[in-house]
């Protein structure tokens, strides 16, 4: 009896294995790890498509975090990810390795003035009365995807009163923390390459060469980069900052051109510093010299 009874376990084992492996076993599982993560988020995780699944983890296509308002702030064209399925069944999304190419992050306000991105990831449930603050936060994460490495990713910056910012072709290594119990999120790309473009009257198009990225919602920058880019012929450092300022953000960008950049070089770039600083209080550029 116990060998017959064990035949059949095992037969269903089989079955069940067989079946998660099949198009719509892969659709009951993204449908789990979508329900999972989103019952922790104020936002809303989509998946496609689930293309592998394995002990290792899965492939997926069309991967969004979307806000509450419903619009997207984070899409992945494609992904490997490795995952720890026993995190997973206790709602929480813990991933020490991946890799994605294509997609795009978006920086918008929402209609209170904050970074959709940020309200997408916040938890649901409210924070308990005595909760670790910024300076000590828990230690238990949500969210925990700990190595993407990413290609051809885009960033949108749509921040009213700012010029448009666009950084296309993004690849580097990416870290995507959400942590309890205020769902603060941290978000950090080093070895940041890419190609940026900036809708000032005279726009300023650059190649990025290397770098850190990072978005804090819980900081006092949201964002902070600091890049090494090509403009022109020249080479510079950039450093662009994002701070909130009553109901709005505030961003600040420092372009530093080399010392031995001639004053043709540096005209169109002062002549973008003069013109926003005259056009809008919510956004600084500066030019200097190393």
């Amino acid at each position: 009896m116990t060998l017959a009874a064990l035949g059949v376990s095992a037969a269903a084992l089989g079955l069940t294995l067989l079946w998660l492996r099949s198009s719509s076993g892969r659709g009951f599982v993204a449908r789990r790890v979508e329900s999972a993560v989103t019952k922790q988020i104020r936002g809303r995780l989509r998946i496609g498509a689930i293309t592998r699944l394995s002990w290792a983890g899965v492939s997926a296509h069309d991967v969004r975090f979307a806000a509450p308002d419903g619009g997207d702030v984070i899409i992945v064209d494609d992904v490997d990810m490795a995952i720890r399925w026993g995190a997973l069944l206790r709602g929480r999304l813990i991933s020490p390795t991946a890799t994605a190419r294509g997609g795009r992050v978006v920086l918008r306000e929402d209609r209170r003035g904050d970074l959709t991105i940020h309200t997408a990831m916040q938890g649901r449930a409210p924070a308990p009365s005595g909760a670790p603050s910024a300076e000590s936060p828990s230690k238990e994460a949500t969210v925990d995807l700990q190595r993407i490495d990413v290609s051809d990713v885009t960033l949108v910056a749509a921040v009213p009163g700012v010029p448009d910012a666009r950084v296309t072709r993004i690849g580097g290594a990416l870290r995507i923390t959400v942590r309890e119990p205020n769902g603060d999120l941290r978000l950090t790309l080093d070895d940041l390459s890419g190609r940026g473009h900036l809708d000032t009257p005279l726009p300023i198009s650059l190649r990025l060469t290397g770098g850190t990225f990072r978005f804090e919602s819980a900081g006092a920058e949201r964002v902070r980069a600091d890049a090494r880019a090509v403009l022109g012929d020249n080479r510079v450092r950039i450093r662009c900052t994002v701070r909130p300022r009553g109901d709005a953000m505030r961003v600040a960008v420092r372009l530093a051109l080399p010392s031995s950049a001639g004053p043709l070089d540096a005209l169109p770039a002062i002549a973008q510093a003069t013109a926003l600083d005259l056009t809008s209080s919510s956004f600084d550029f500066t030019v200097t010299r190393d």
